[in-house]
């Protein structure tokens, strides 16, 4: 999700109502030695804001999963209030610990506290630089569902052009005369030229792609096509077209490694979160009994 302008109030309404927090509760402790404490009644009640708050962004797992959630609102919508709703409740939750760190269990809700907001802005910060990177990189984007499909499709379009420039070699040769013998054999050595590179470029399109092969670097595949095309003149246009295969199969693994670093995020945020909301409910029920 990128901060445009949409982002604008929920910025705007973030901040005033934090300073208005924070000026309330300093203000309201200007006279308890020490600083108001979480025990105290505003303290209290910035705690019961705080995990509002943060239960409200932990719905948003929620949202997705609801069969009535378009009258809830759009996911973007939610996205936009997990990010500064997120961020206010850090706040609220600061003000309720009295400016400290608190007991054993405090201090493990302050590092997943951490660890979960870190993760949160490191993912959106991934989340605004990717598609950036996805456009420099890649020509044409696919959705990641698509991918595998997509790959079948190439390794196919690869052996139709492979089966129709082997007839289309077979046919040139059967017209040539005795005479034209030498011409005939570097048709024969064309035929087998593609016959040998066909495997590695069969076996590099697939879904499952091999950062190994030697077809994964661009450098490599351009040396091994450069190859072919000396050894396979007759066949240079196809050779052209399995390279562009190749190109795009490289692109669209380029765009999978990019998609699993966002797919990473989320998979280190949301157990955080959950984390985070399974100890702040460990944390209240001690409260209250000790």
């Amino acid at each position: 999700m990128l901060l445009d302008a949409k982002h604008r109030p929920w910025m705007i309404g973030t901040l005033l109502l934090g300073a208005a927090a924070l000026a309330l509760h300093l203000w309201l402790g200007r006279d308890v030695p020490g600083g108001l404490r979480g025990g105290s009644a505003v303290g209290l009640w910035y705690g019961v804001v705080g995990s509002l708050l943060m239960l409200a962004v932990g719905m948003l797992s929620l949202h997705r999963r609801l069969p009535l959630r378009r009258w809830l609102g759009k996911r973007q919508t939610w996205l936009r209030g997990h990010i500064w709703l997120g961020l206010l409740a850090v706040l609220f939750i600061w003000c309720h610990s009295g400016y400290s760190w608190g007991g054993p269990l405090e201090i493990a809700l302050w590092v997943v506290l951490g660890l979960t907001t870190l993760s949160g802005l490191l993912l959106l910060l991934a989340q605004a630089l990717i598609p950036t990177m996805l456009l420099r990189r890649i020509e044409a984007e696919t959705p990641i569902e698509q991918i595998a499909f997509v790959c079948d499709q190439m390794r196919r379009r690869a052996d139709e052009l492979l089966e129709v420039e082997l007839a289309r070699l077979a046919a040139v040769a059967s017209n040539l005369s005795d005479a034209q013998a030498e011409e005939r054999v570097k048709l024969k050595l064309a035929s087998d030229e593609l016959r040998l590179i066909h495997a590695p470029i069969r076996a590099y399109l697939s879904p499952r792609h091999d950062d190994s092969a030697p077809l994964a670097d661009p450098l490599k595949a351009e040396l091994l096509f450069d190859q072919a095309t000396r050894a396979a003149t007759p066949a240079s246009e196809t050779l052209s077209r399995l390279r562009l295969l190749c190109d795009e199969r490289r692109q669209l693994a380029e765009q999978y490694r990019l998609h699993r670093w966002l797919h990473l995020g989320l998979l280190i945020h949301i157990p955080l979160t959950v984390v985070l909301l399974v100890l702040g409910v460990v944390h209240a029920v001690a409260s209250v009994y000790w």
